[in-house]
């Protein structure tokens, strides 16, 4: 019981930030694509690789079982913008994380 409260708290916690960039095409056509079978996830729960693997996943089996397909160019949209925010990168880390914080010029 305890994980699946666990579990529960942390998707939403991970879908109810905005996403980053929410104005840019590539976080519109992310939130458009993959909000059509489920939230669209916050970028910074996976890693780059992580991304690709379940991008990968999806295109094999859940977007064919779903009637839809993924364009090639939509497809790299998506991966390269999620590779941007995506965990371990440099833009998902938070200011003060990079010891930035105060910094100046």
């Amino acid at each position: 019981m305890t994980i699946v409260v666990g579990f529960a708290l942390f998707t939403v916690g991970a879908c109810s930030k905005p996403l980053p960039e929410p104005e840019s095409v590539d976080a519109q056509l992310y939130a458009l694509r993959c909000n059509g079978c489920h939230p669209a996830y916050q970028p910074s729960l996976m890693t780059a690789a992580m991304w690709g693997a379940t991008i990968d996943r999806m295109v094999q089996r859940q977007l064919p079982a779903a009637g839809t397909r993924l364009g090639v160019r939509e497809r790299e949209m998506i991966e390269a913008y999620l590779a941007r925010h995506a965990r371990g990168s440099v833009r998902a880390a938070e200011p003060d994380t990079l010891g930035l914080e105060g910094a100046g010029p």
